[in-house]
């Protein structure tokens, strides 16, 4: 046993034998227990290293080891190749996926995120975002004979496709709180259009509703300083007013609704409404949700969400700021695929 710690340095030299065997007809090199494969490390160094990754950042043990900064990034990274090639074994289990992307950097910087819904862990990072990104996960799961059961998504059209593509039995749901959000930003847009062209009246009832217009109503029920602001708009400028009716409706779609049945009556008088409104973002938002219409109602049949993997999203990017950043691209993948395993304590 090598003594390890603070203000320590420790070198081991080896005097190793080659050795001919004539039976193999091949040289061999004496091995050596407390190495593995080429290491310049022992196991033992890699066991102390591995276990304050969890409680310091890399730089901290570097110091504390009295060891280069790349040497201690090195050991980690072996460490989750070894735990990735274990859980890419582990894919025939997948049955319920969620898909989304995540800005890494500025300059439409991506990585596209897969999540298992079960295990609740990343099972593929893919640089950048739409086919390129998602293909080979696709197509690793079909070489494998692997087909999920459901896949949650946003509403757009390359995740549908590649997903019809390669598993055309699969439940394509989008994630309902993206729709709600693609709701709110249409009524954004309506509320900024029309505040464009409003008189001085409407203007001023317009004047300071947008908090109270993209909330849900349940919040706003015991503000009175909002139930006035919403009477004003009421009052003063009714497509508007009509506008969040819509918003507020087809966001109590999936707690109204106890079936699929239900909510394809529901859906189809809603998307009557907004289509035959005069608010043309709302009616363009309409065409688009009767475009989908069959992943929204998919969500009746398997009610899943990305809502876990945007919780992921948060913790990435909490990651990246501790690190300020990546130079190896290879090594921040390893770090998202195992991130719910990692006991973040921040090290001044």
């Amino acid at each position: 046993t090598v003594p390890l710690g603070a203000f320590r340095i420790v070198f081991v030299v080896f005097h190793l034998h080659r050795l001919y065997c004539r039976a193999c007809d091949r040289t061999l090199t004496e091995r050596v227990e407390m190495l593995r494969g080429k290491n310049r490390w022992t196991v033992q160094l890699a066991q102390q290293v591995l276990e304050l990754v969890d409680k310091m950042n890399l730089q901290s043990i570097a110091w504390y080891l009295r060891m280069s900064w790349d040497t201690v990034k090195k050991i980690h990274a072996q460490w989750l190749r070894h735990k990735a090639r274990q859980r890419y074994k582990e894919l025939s289990a997948l049955r319920y996926l969620a898909i989304d992307e995540l800005a890494i950097r500025k300059g439409h910087r991506y990585v596209t995120v897969v999540l298992d819904l079960e295990r609740r862990c990343p099972v593929w990072v893919g640089k950048g975002r739409g086919n390129k990104a998602l293909e080979p996960f696709y197509k690793l799961l079909a070489h494998r004979g692997i087909a999920p059961v459901a896949v949650a998504m946003d509403m757009w059209p390359t995740y549908t496709e590649l997903t019809m593509k390669y598993f055309p039995s699969a439940l394509i749901v989008y994630d309902r709180f993206h729709i709600v959000a693609n709701a709110n930003k249409a009524l954004d847009e309506t509320r900024r259009l029309l505040a464009r062209d409003a008189d001085i009246l409407e203007a001023k009832a317009i004047k300071g509703t947008r908090w109270v217009l993209l909330r849900n109503a349940g919040r706003l029920a015991n503000n009175p300083k909002a139930q006035e602001k919403l009477q004003l708009v009421a009052r003063f400028n009714e497509p508007l007013y009509h506008a969040y009716l819509l918003k507020e409706q087809l966001r109590e779609l999936w707690d109204t609704c106890r079936n699929d049945f239900e909510a394809r009556d529901y859906l189809h008088d809603w998307i009557q409404q907004a289509t035959s409104s005069s608010v043309y973002p709302m009616v363009r938002f309409a065409r688009s949700i009767a475009a989908h219409r069959r992943g929204i109602l998919d969500w009746f049949s398997c009610r899943i969400s990305t809502g876990p993997l945007e919780g992921l999203n948060n913790k990435i990017k909490v990651l990246k700021r501790n690190a300020y950043g990546y130079r190896d691209r290879a090594y921040f993948t390893l770090r998202i695929l195992f991130i719910n395993e990692a006991k973040h304590v921040f090290v001044g």
